[in-house]
């Protein structure tokens, strides 16, 4: 596993190094904005990864006076089968494809396989960080 991804940093150091209180890193994660890694006693840890993407939300929302409603609402709008190149055979039963207006991480009748822990393995999860600006910029 490329480390960047790897969850290593508490919910305290993560706060920490972002300049924010802790409790809006779990607003974040109640909005399903984040999905947050838990340790085998259930403390919140982060990656790298995650910090990066917790950067751009917080650029989103004090630079370009972005809220949370509004940023959910473009990552609801990235187009996964773009991202993945699906063929049209895959796109006709895949739910997001279907129902656009939410991310598969986002609902929990179709979160990876029932295991949010693949969902922080996805490409497209995983390059929210890089997405989200373009995606809020059109």
């Amino acid at each position: 596993m490329d480390k960047r991804y790897q969850p290593i940093y508490t919910i305290g150091e993560a706060a920490k190094q972002l300049g924010v209180v802790v409790p809006f890193l779990r607003i974040l994660e109640k909005t399903n904005l984040l999905l947050t890694a838990r340790s085998e006693y259930g403390k919140r840890l982060y990656s790298q990864c995650d910090i990066e993407y917790i950067r751009v939300l917080l650029d989103l929302g004090l630079k370009q006076n972005k809220t949370i409603d509004e940023i959910i609402r473009s990552v609801e709008g990235l187009r996964c089968w773009e991202i993945l190149e699906c063929e049209a055979a895959e796109r006709s039963n895949c739910l997001k494809y279907l129902n656009v207006n939410a991310m598969c991480w986002m609902r929990e009748d179709v979160i990876c396989e029932g295991n949010p822990k693949k969902c922080r393995e996805c490409t497209v999860y995983r390059s929210l960080y890089e997405l989200l600006p373009e995606q809020l910029s059109n």
